[in-house]
């Protein structure tokens, strides 16, 4: 069964309101809140399995505890917060985490070599995802929209704003927590993904990304002499 952990530590029984400041409320709509007398750092609070959408729902809570669990806070003071787990050997992919509707974009071949659909961010509908982001899809896009730049494309991997904008653009097609994608905990990123992925994000993959391919194999092709 794939799929990762949510525990907030201190709160029984969360409410509606708890989990939209907690920014989690899409990410656990549906699923069974488990409370947990004994979580992380020792704490009581409320666990959750965000899995796929056609498997089936744990009866069970889950264990929540570091021993076959990688955690990693967010939003974490006063040993509050957001804990998001994976564990270890478990790592979902785009068919385990895809919402039921997903808005249309390009299939990106991640480094699970699985195809994730990315969207351009700028076409989705207002609302989901930040607007403040739109000023760095119009910075970037003038950048990698110019011909001298697209030579470059594979060496401007940490380009500010990069996980940033990707990690937002994923989270619309999956229930996939932005903390997952930039902290690469399920590894989907190296230079030459992240860079695809995110010229899908900026809409402007179509006109640079077979320049960029033919770049990126003469940049990683072996010196022969």
């Amino acid at each position: 069964m794939s799929h990762y952990k949510i525990f907030l530590p201190n709160i029984l029984d969360p409410t509606d309101a708890q989990l939209h400041d907690f920014g989690i409320a899409d990410l656990v709509e549906g699923c069974q809140p488990f409370p947990i007398e004994r979580g992380i750092l020792c704490k009581p609070g409320t666990a959750y399995v965000v899995q796929g959408l056609d498997q089936p729902q744990p009866t069970e809570a889950p264990e929540v505890s570091a021993v076959r669990t990688h955690w990693v806070p967010w939003h974490n003071q006063d040993d509050s917060g957001v804990w998001f787990g994976l564990d270890h050997g478990c790592r979902p992919g785009p068919e385990h985490l895809r919402r039921e509707e997903q808005y249309p974009g390009d299939l990106v071949s991640f480094d699970d070599l699985r195809p994730w659909l990315v969207p351009n961010i700028q076409s989705l509908p207002k609302g989901v995802v930040d607007e403040s982001l739109l000023y760095l899809t119009d910075e970037l896009r003038g950048f990698l929209a110019q011909p001298q730049k697209q030579s470059t494309i594979g060496r401007q991997f940490f380009l500010p704003g990069s996980h940033l904008l990707v990690s937002s653009a994923l989270r619309a097609n999956y229930r996939l927590p932005l903390e997952m994608v930039q902290n690469n905990m399920l590894s989907l990123f190296d230079f030459r993904c992240m860079s695809l992925a995110l010229l899908s994000v900026l809409g402007i993959r179509s006109d640079v990304a077979e320049s960029y391919k033919q770049d990126w194999e003469k940049q990683t092709r072996p010196n022969m002499n």
